[in-house]
Formats: structure tokens, sequence, C-alpha cells
């Protein structure tokens, strides 16, 4: 895996690295070669406030910027910390208060700490490559012109571009900028760039500082390798990548400085840059594909990764996506680490699923709600996160599907203004990896059929738990037959299917027998134990109905879903009749009732009650046909 982060790296334009990225507030000033001295070119300085707008100059500063910058608070003369946030042979920066007095200074004090800063960034620089013994002449010569600009002339230039005065004892300092004075404050920052070396120029050394201040701790003397600070913070126990499963040493993944200073970058591409998609695919030699993943955004932001695969597909004319690794980063504030990694030898994109209306929903219009077609994976992550996995608003009521942002996440709790049942919570932190699995890595061994079942009759039955019945409509009766007909539609999709029955077929034929049973043409010894279940939701249903109470929530049918064997529920089923026996019954309800009653319970090879809960909620929640021919 190392080895693809330092080659999707690697074969990236230079010009990636500073996209996104921002120029701090400061002024910004090239530096031209006239007659062998360095001068601040007037035309291409740059005053950068908040918000300013880019151009091809803010662009220029931004690259140059891009291949200076410190990686850590550390700088270029850490005792004195003046010269600070970039570092380079080629530039270098001063802040406004690195510039003026502190309270108990005077000017004379604060210019020899400066005059001892600037020795020490030098000596500092010098201590990550020597152009002169390197034979890189070039680059030497400019290095000694910064240097002699740096120590005899930058300083000057804040002396007459400005002026430095004590105000209540504290120093202030003016800048004059277009015949106006601007008083500098602490956090402004003067740049100094050389104009005349190249990018390639700036990255030489900055490649070099990388290579030995990447590292979770610093190299020792005639060490090469280490372990790479960008895979190492926070408590390696939880990233498994890292740790050995044979060596006795806790760590490894041992790195040299070109590799570590290309993981550094690559990570800054998610953390700074903000242009790595979340998760991330690294293609195994495919770097045509790697350069579409950081190249392709929409309104400034990353593609999603299912656009993103939707994109190579299409633009790279592909059938499947193969051999390459996927990276989940924290992405908490601050955070680009890795979470999660694995490596995905095939995957499949689409599925072909069809959501059936098998409960008969309808429009506002009362008109049926035709089926719908999942056509690939992200759909279906969609759907579940929608109607499963969602947190709901205190204020509107108004759901919002959450199995995204908790894939990974440390707790699953909602924003504020929102509530997630502790059933979601659950049913997150249970099943949030079998799906991640399934829909970024095409798992199907993942989520089996029991998982699943598991997965929506559990979130059925807080629906049944929960509803109430107000102005004539329960307010889960909607969800719940949404559910069931998720649950049936894929009933038989996910792994470990043998001898599954399909469920949307399963309950038109439930129909059809019920209306053969009322007709008296059904043959009694089809009916088997799926028939009884799914007889006894229509009667229970029935029989419910017939409550004057100002209570007819689906609550009620809890205590018949407890039951665990067939005695039992059918007790409980008479003595509900008898409470309402007084009432009128159709004669459509009379037969079905007397099949269930009088069903064969005590064969030995009988299906368990509780696996049959399917059927008995597609019967209670399926149209009931046991009303009268005139009230249906």
């Amino acid at each position: 895996m190392i080895k693809e982060i330092v080659q999707f790296t690697k074969a990236l334009p230079e010009e990636t690295f500073s996209k996104n990225l921002q120029l701090k507030e400061g002024l910004y000033m090239f530096l031209k070669n006239i007659n062998g001295q360095l001068e601040i070119n007037e035309e291409k300085t740059l005053l950068v406030k908040k918000n300013s707008e880019r151009n091809w100059l803010f662009d220029e500063y931004l690259l140059r910027y891009s291949y200076s910058k410190m990686i850590s608070r550390k700088t270029m003369n850490a005792r004195e910390k003046i010269f600070i946030d970039i570092g380079s042979p080629f530039a270098i920066s001063i802040s406004g208060k690195g510039l003026k007095p502190n309270s108990t200074e005077n000017e004379e004090e604060r210019r020899k700490k400066q005059e001892s800063a600037i020795e020490a960034y030098f000596k500092a620089i010098s201590g990550y490559i020597d152009f002169e013994r390197e034979g890189l002449n070039k680059q030497e010569a400019w290095s000694v012109q910064f240097k002699d600009f740096v120590e005899n002339q930058m300083m000057d230039y804040f002396k007459s571009n400005g002026s430095l005065e004590k105000v209540k004892n504290n120093w202030e300092y003016t800048l004059n900028v277009q015949g106006k004075g601007k008083k500098i404050g602490n956090p402004f920052v003067f740049y100094f760039f050389m104009e005349e070396p190249e990018i390639d120029d700036y990255n030489l050394f900055y490649n070099r500082y990388l290579s030995q201040k990447v590292f979770l701790n610093d190299l020792k003397e005639g060490e090469i390798y280490g372990i790479s600070n960008d895979l190492n913070i926070g408590n390696a126990d939880s990233k498994i990548f890292l740790r050995h499963k044979t060596a006795c040493f806790e760590l490894n993944h041992k790195v040299d400085g070109n590799e570590a200073t290309a993981i550094y970058k690559f990570f800054q591409l998610k953390k700074a840059n903000k242009i790595l998609p979340n998760p991330c695919p690294i293609f195994v030699d495919k770097d045509e594909i790697n350069k579409d993943v950081v190249r392709i955004h929409k309104d400034g932001e990353p593609y999603k990764y299912a656009e993103l695969l939707k994109y190579i597909f299409t633009n790279h004319s592909l059938e499947k996506l193969q051999n390459y690794y996927l990276i989940f980063f924290d992405s908490r504030k601050d955070k680009s680490q890795v979470v999660d990694i694995d490596f995905i030898p095939v995957y499949e994109y689409s599925l072909k699923i069809e959501l059936e209306n098998i409960f008969e929903l309808v429009d506002k219009g009362k008109e049926l709600l035709p089926s719908m077609l999942i056509s690939n994976r992200f759909q279906l992550e969609q759907l579940l996160s929608d109607k499963i996995f969602y947190q709901i608003s205190k204020n509107s009521g108004f759901s919002r599907g959450i199995i995204k942002e908790h894939y990974f996440s440390d707790k699953v709790e909602p924003p504020k203004g929102w509530f997630i049942s502790e059933v979601v919570k659950g049913l997150t932190y249970q099943y949030r990896k079998a799906i991640y699995d399934y829909i970024y890595k095409s798992r199907q061994q993942s989520i089996t059929c029991a998982m699943f079942d598991r997965i929506m009759s559990i979130s059925i039955l807080e629906d049944i738990r929960i509803d109430e019945f107000n102005n004539g409509r329960h307010t889960r009766g909607y969800a719940i037959k949404e559910k069931l007909n998720i649950w049936f539609s894929l009933y038989i999709h996910f792994s470990q299917n043998q001898n599954r029955e399909n469920m949307a077929t399963n309950v038109k034929k439930h129909k059809e027998m019920i209306r053969q049973i009322i007709e008296g043409s059904f043959d009694e010894l089809e009916f088997n134990e799926q028939e009884f279940a799914f007889t006894a939701g229509q009667v229970l249903y029935y029989i419910l109905d017939k409550s004057k109470s100002g209570d007819k929530s689906f609550n009620r049918l809890e205590p018949f879903l407890q039951k665990t064997n067939y005695s039992d529920l059918l007790d409980a089923i008479v003595r509900i009749f008898d409470m309402y026996k007084h009432e009128n019954f159709s004669n459509n309800f009379k037969r079905p009732y007397a099949w269930v009653l009088d069903f064969d319970y005590k064969e030995k090879s009988i299906m368990p009650l509780k696996k049959l809960m399917p059927n008995f909620l597609a019967g209670f929640f399926a149209d009931n046909q046991l009303y009268s021919d005139s009230k249906k």
C-alpha cells in the first residue's frame, strides 16, 4: 500500500499540491535580479486581505508558498521565532510580531535579535542541502544572493517604507501603502520570494526538508528509515494495517525520506487541499485514473465516491473496476488519517433489484406508487439510510439519513435540533461496517439474509411500538409498509439465501389464497405454516379494528408478536375475539378465522413460530380481504 501511495503522489502534476490552498493575510513581494542585486519587483507586489480575489499573481505566489511552508510550528530560527511560516534558501517571511520590539525591548535590542535569527535561519537551511558540495552551481549562486539581500537590505525596506513608534508601552509599525498608512498587526506577514528560481528549484530544497521532518521521531545519525508521522498519529492499536501480524514489534512500514515525503503530500491533499474524495481509491498502475481522482470536482468539492466511480466507468470505457486500494479518512476537523484501508480486486457497481410496491402505497393523489429499479449500490445505500438509518428534526419532524456520516464515527450522535432513536443507534453501531463493505467494496458476503432480516424486523417492530393513531391515521403506518416493501423486495438478494422463498411473490400467493378460502375453493392440504401466519395476520387486524376505544395504534400488535409457540398465539387470538364477539363479523371473516383455529400445529416438522414473523406481518399490513364486499 505504501508503494501505491508514493506512486499516486509522484504521478500528480506539481500544481496539484497548491490547489484549493489560500494565502495568508500579508504583503507578498517578488525579488528580481537587477545587475547582480536583488530588488523588490513593485509591479508584482501583492497585498492579500481576507477574501482577496484570486488572479494569476495570487497563484504564482501560492505555488511558491506551497513549496516553502513549514509542516509544524517549528521554524528555521527556533529560538527567536522571528522568521516563521516558510523556510527556503530563496524565500523568507517575517510577521508583524517579529518585526516590532516587544514591550520590554527597544529598537536596537530587537534589531540584534533579528540579526541572530537571520544567522540561525540560514544555518538551518544549510543543514538540509549543500548546493556547493552537490555541484548545484546555479542554485548556490541564488542562495548566496538571497542571503545577502536578507542580511543587508531586507530590514532597510521596513525603515524606508514605514515607521516604528512606541504608543502606550506597545510598539506599532505603520506601513506606507499607496500613499496611506496601514497599521500592521501581529499576525500580518511580509513574504519575500526570489523570482528567478523555478518551482523545481524551490521543490529541490523543500523535498529535502520534508524528507527529514515527516517522521514520527527524528532520525538518528546514520538512520535512513523511520515511521511516517502521517501513518502513526493517534492510537496505533486502531490502525490494523500498521501492525505486523508475526513480528515481535508493534509497528511496521518503515520508509525512507522520499517515501515519507510522498506520504505527507498525499495526506495534505486531503487535510489541507481538500481535494481527495472520502473514501479515496488508489488504482494500481493506473496513473491516468488516479489523476482523475484529484482532478474531478463539482462546485469546488471533490466528487463523492459514487459520482467518481460513475465518471471513471464512463470516461475510461471500463466494464468493471479492479485492483485498487480504498482508503477511508477520519473526516473530523484537523484529521486526515486512515481509519479503514482495503484492497479491492474487483468492484461490481451495478445492481438490478426491483423495489416492488407490495403493500400498495399511494401518492397524495391516491394513485398507486410504481415499482422502482435499484440499479447500483449507492442507490441502495441511500434507500437504507433514508428509511432505516435516519435522524429526525425536532422542529419539523423531517427525517434525514445518517449512515454515510457514521460508518467510522466514534459516537452516533445527532447534531443540535435532531434526534436519533436508541434503536437506530444500535442498528448503526452493529451493522455499519457490514453495509460499508457491501456498498463500497462490493463484498456480497458482508451482509447475510439473516442480518438483513434482523435489521428490518427490529426497525419495523420499533415503528409498531411507537405508532399512534391520530385524526384517523397511523403515524407510522406508511413507514411500516415502506419498510415491508424494502424487506420483501430484497428478501433473497443478500448472501446465504439458500432455501429462501421470494416473499414478494409469496405475498401475492397469500392474497390469492385468502380469496380462495373465502370462496371455499382452497385445498386444505396446501394450508401450511406460512399460509397460517399470513391468514392469522389478516384475522388479527380485522378483530382489532373492531375496537371502539380511542387507542387503535399498532402497538396493540406487540403482545401477539412476542408469542413463541402456536398454542399461545391461538389462545391470544381467541381471547381478543371474545372481547368483540358481540360485534358484527362479515361472512368473509368466518372461514379464514376457522382455518386459523383449526390449524394442526403439532406436526413434528412444523416451522418455529418466530421464523414466521415476516408472513404474519405481511398478513396484518396487507390489504385486508376479510371485510364484507360492500366495505371494500
